[in-house]
């Protein structure tokens, strides 16, 4: 049997980002993705203009039917709305898997606009500390990253105060180092780098955290999915290339 992975995220119906590209990701790596709907993005995919909340006791019920089939990993994509995090972070605490994948703004839009009030500090403060692997993109000015300035070593030291709010890692995407974007991902053993090509038309650069969840949904060690799920997203046909220490 396929191991069970938690999908958390919204709708978007142009299928480029959210629940699509995560269900597409959770199947390529053997997964099997449990979805529950946060919500539905309207507009064009690069600048959606409004997010329509599910009723939280349908959330709710959602939470509680995919929970009930005992998950072994779980992605939360966006959260929209305080109430929300609220009910999830709750599903996750009593009965939630043992990895979560946390990016609620790993998205190639600026989805501040979309947040209610309050949402985002209800992640930092509710979701962050219980992540395995928080996915955030790493120069872009979403509340969660803050930089000191677009200098690698800024990048590094910004995923070393994330780890201090209780995430055990951080996958930082499209920083800027020597005239070209890089990844940096950083854990208890210190910062590693992963080349950022240009973009493959065939990409699925927004499911890189779900791509994570389903590899460590079916066991394989951090740095290596980290590593596995950067390919994916990048549709990258070549050997392994791993997270240097």
């Amino acid at each position: 049997m396929r191991p069970r992975v938690l999908v958390v995220s919204h709708i978007d119906p142009s299928g480029v980002h959210g629940m699509a590209p995560d269900i597409r990701a959770i199947n390529a790596m053997g997964g099997k993705p449990l979805p529950v709907v946060t919500g539905i993005t309207t507009g064009t995919p690069s600048a959606p203009e409004r997010f329509d909340p599910v009723p939280i006791r349908v959330l709710r019920r959602m939470m509680d039917a995919a929970l009930a089939e005992e998950p072994l990993a779980a992605v939360i994509g966006l959260i929209a709305r305080r109430r929300q995090v609220r009910v999830i972070a709750e599903g996750l605490a009593d009965i939630g898997p043992p990895t979560i994948v946390l990016a609620p703004l790993n998205l190639e839009f600026d989805a501040r606009p979309l947040l209610g009030w309050g949402a985002l500090s209800a992640v930092v403060g509710s979701l962050v500390p219980e992540a395995t692997a928080l996915v955030a993109p790493a120069l872009r000015s979403n509340g969660i990253v803050t930089l000191a300035d677009h200098s690698l070593g800024a990048v590094k030291a910004a995923g070393q105060n994330l780890l201090a709010t209780g995430a055990r890692s951080v996958w930082l995407r499209a920083a800027s180092h020597e005239g070209r974007s890089i990844d940096v991902f950083t854990d208890g053993s210190g910062a590693g780098l992963l080349d950022y090509p240009e973009p493959n038309p065939e990409a699925e650069l927004s499911a890189a955290a779900a791509a994570l969840a389903g590899q460590l949904a079916v066991g394989t060690a951090l740095r290596l999915a980290v590593d596995r799920a950067h390919r994916y997203a990048c549709a990258l046909d070549r050997a392994p290339h791993r997270v240097l220490g």
